[in-house]
Parts: structure tokens; C-alpha cells; sequence
């Protein structure tokens, strides 16, 4: 799910937005398809919570001219819309307020854990390269919303080990996605042997 909160100054101010989320004259309004899905918890905290809310249905999700779509953060659903008491909005995920929580928590080096790159610095610096591909992404991902996370991304960029392996064939092989046509397959790569692959490099 992506939160869209009011507008907030500074570097991702996670209290500003906690505040506007504590508010009672707080509203919300839910984008998400007349049918329960992934939206049912939502749906429930926002019963639970005894909260001011309003469901919206997409006009037409499939319609070529993509317009329901590209009003989404990432071209996705569900989205829950929170309407500050002035009406001011911006749109920020929530999974990067709970990144940029942990990352804060780490002392803001650029590392989940230590002063090292880990998984969770791999996983999220891949995570925002996918999302920087978007249209909206500068809208999303900037030093304003997520400097924690831009900072994770540059201390992987720069690793020595990874700048040595994105300088690779193999790599360079590797195309981004299964919807850019493929390349060239590295001299180093092989093919299935569909026989359990026991035979190592």
C-alpha cells in the first residue's frame, strides 16, 4: 500500500506526518477496486480506528490512456489518501517513512546495521533504483523524502566489489527487466541442464 500524506518540511519529518495521523480531524480517502482483496485490514483499521473515511474506485485501471495509473505513486493500488486539516498532500510512500526511521536509528551513515553494507542495504538501494525508473519517482524519492535511502544507494553504488561487478560482462548482459529486449549473453553464462546442475563453474 502507498500513504499519501500532507506536505511536510525538512528531511522526511516522520513526526510532522505521526502528528497528522493523530489529529481527529484527520481524514482519508482509500483508492482500491470494489472487491475486499489486500484492501480488507485496511479497510478494518479504518473501522477500528473510528476514522473519517472515503472509498474510491479507480474510473477505468485498463483504459490506454493510463490516467487512473500514472495519479498513483507507482502505478499501483491500494492507495490511502490522508487529508491534513488544511487539505495539503505530498505524496510519500509509506514503507520510505519506516526506512528512513531505522536508517536514523543507525546513526544516518548510509547502513542498516553497522557501518557495513548488508542485505537490507542491498535489497533497499535495488528497491530504489526500480522505483527511480518511474515517471513520478523524482516526486517520490528526493533528498527531502528520503535522504537516509539515497544515502544507502550511494554507499552501495560506490562499494569497490560492486562498482567491480556492475563493470562485468555478465552484468552488463543483464538486462533490467524482462520488458527491455535482451542482450547479448555473456561468454561466461550457461544454460540450464535441466538435469539438477550438479557440474560447478
Amino acid at each position: 500500500m502507498v500513504a499519501v500524506y500532507e506536505a511536510t518540511s525538512g528531511n522526511a519529518d516522520t513526526s510532522r506526518q505521526a502528528a497528522i495521523l493523530d489529529a481527529p480531524d484527520t481524514t482519508y480517502s482509500l483508492l482500491y477496486f470494489d472487491t475486499q482483496g489486500i484492501c480488507n485490514p485496511i479497510r478494518n483499521l479504518l473501522s477500528m480506528g473510528n476514522a473519517t473515511w472515503k472509498q474510491l474506485y479507480p474510473q477505468d485501471w485498463e483504459n490506454e490512456d493510463k490516467l487512473d495509473k500514472t495519479s498513483t505513486p507507482f502505478e499501483v493500488t491500494p492507495v490511502l489518501y490522508v487529508h491534513a486539516k488544511d487539505g495539503s498532500e505530498t505524496k510519500v510512500p509509506k514503507w520510505i517513512r519506516i526506512h528512513e526511521e531505522h536508517l536514523r536509528a543507525n546513526g544516518s551513515n548510509g547502513h542498516y546495521v553497522g557501518d557495513q553494507v548488508s542485505l537490507a542495504d542491498l535489497r533497499s538501494a535495488d528497491m530504489v533504483d526500480m522505483i527511480l525508473r518511474f515517471p513520478m519517482a523524482g516526486e517520490t524519492i528526493s533528498q527531502e523524502t528520503a535522504p537516509g535511502l539515497l544515502k544507502v544507494k550511494a554507499a552501495v553504488d560506490t562499494h569497490p566489489a560492486i562498482v567491480q561487478w556492475r563493470d562485468s560482462e555478465l552484468f552488463k548482459s543483464l538486462r533490467p527487466s524482462r520488458a527491455h529486449p535482451p542482450r547479448p549473453r555473456a561468454a561466461c553464462a550457461g544454460l540450464n541442464d535441466r538435469k539438477g546442475n550438479k557440474q560447478g563453474p
